[in-house]
């Protein structure tokens, strides 16, 4: 779970408009997409931390 908050603090620091995940995800390297979404079945296996909210 550490190296997820740290790759998205990563893009967050250098994207300080962004409010959400969303907002920095056009701007990822593929790199770190894909490491993003590896790190992400790690930390949330169903998925259910990670979707966007919608009202």
């Amino acid at each position: 779970m550490e190296a997820l908050i740290e790759l998205l603090y990563s893009y967050f620091a250098r994207h300080p408009e962004a409010r959400m995940v969303m907002d920095v995800l056009p701007h990822m390297t593929d790199e770190d997409r894909t490491e993003y979404e590896r790190l992400c079945v790690i930390a949330a296996p169903d998925g259910g931390m990670y979707l966007p909210y919608e009202d």
